[in-house]
């Protein structure tokens, strides 16, 4: 009788005890998923039309020096000044704040001779300043060095 009555009083615990085979649905709101999105290219500030202002080092003083419009491509690999004569440009070496850009081979009506122009830049808040060099790709002619700086077009 003894068992009768434990198994009576210990079963209907056992069973209360014993989880259920159905899940319990979380009421909680969960985050929403978010996309990670990607960083952008070290161009990324770069990208857009500049107005550039360049002086040439040694220059007279009456030389003031010359402004141009020039195009930064989305993938930050070429520059484009945009005028009388449009000289291409490829991307060397490219940060966040620092660009290093060469020309392909043109002709330089100053130095009357083929060059090849390199560009070391840096961005300063919404502006750029850097340097440039152009040397002759013959032996004939000296480089021509001076500075420059850009803000965005409007």
């Amino acid at each position: 009788m003894r068992r009768l009555l434990c198994c009576l009083v210990v079963a209907p615990l056992i069973a209360a005890c014993a989880k259920s085979d159905t899940a319990v649905v979380d009421t909680a709101k969960t985050a929403p998923v978010v996309a990670a999105t990607p960083a952008p290219e070290p161009g990324a500030k770069f990208v857009g039309t500049w107005m550039v202002h360049s002086v040439t080092t040694g220059a007279a003083k009456k030389d003031t020096g010359n402004t141009f419009m020039t195009m930064m491509d989305a993938s930050g690999n070429s520059m484009q000044p945009m005028g009388k004569d449009t000289v291409r440009y490829h991307r060397l070496s490219m940060t966040d704040s620092t660009l290093v850009m060469e020309s392909t081979p043109h002709r330089d009506p100053m130095m009357k001779a083929e060059v090849v122009t390199h560009v070391e830049g840096k961005m300063m808040g919404d502006s750029m300043a850097g340097t440039w060099m152009s040397k002759a790709t013959g032996a004939k002619a000296k480089s021509v060095a001076g500075t420059w700086t850009a803000h965005k077009a409007p």
